[in-house]
């Protein structure tokens, strides 16, 4: 059996979980943000409204906005290209916000499936690297 250690390479503190990651639109501008890990939530990347608006130049056609089907039927959520950079993971990846209401700042499995995460339970969320 063949064994892996990893160490931590960056912690976030918060008592929940959470992770800055640097996001960028097609035409290269870059911000950098703090997001809500969910684990529950099958995307990529959701922003609220605001920041949804500085990738809006990268916007899909609405034919290919991305639809996630809930309790109460399906939620259309408008869809851009975006780059998700942290620490040394650079990550082609979609932002979302939602198309009928305002939205949160979330990052979910979709890019968190990419990355190796360990939770400090009310202490910290850390991106771990294999050694």
């Amino acid at each position: 059996m063949v064994e892996r250690k990893y160490v931590p390479v960056r912690c976030f503190k918060g008592d929940k979980p959470s992770i800055t990651v640097t996001l960028t639109n097609v035409m290269g501008e870059s911000i950098e943000l703090t997001l809500r890990v969910d684990t529950g939530f099958d995307g990529s990347v959701l922003l609220d409204k605001e920041m949804y608006r500085k990738f809006i130049v990268g916007e899909l056609p609405e034919s290919m906005w991305r639809r996630f089907k809930t309790l109460n039927g399906y939620l259309v959520m408008r869809t851009a290209k975006a780059v998700l950079m942290i620490e040394d993971k650079q990550l082609e990846t979609l932002v979302l916000t939602p198309n009928d209401f305002e939205g949160k700042n979330l990052i979910g499995l979709e890019v968190l499936k990419e990355l190796a995460i360990m939770f400090k339970e009310g202490k910290a969320t850390c991106i771990m690297k294999a050694e």
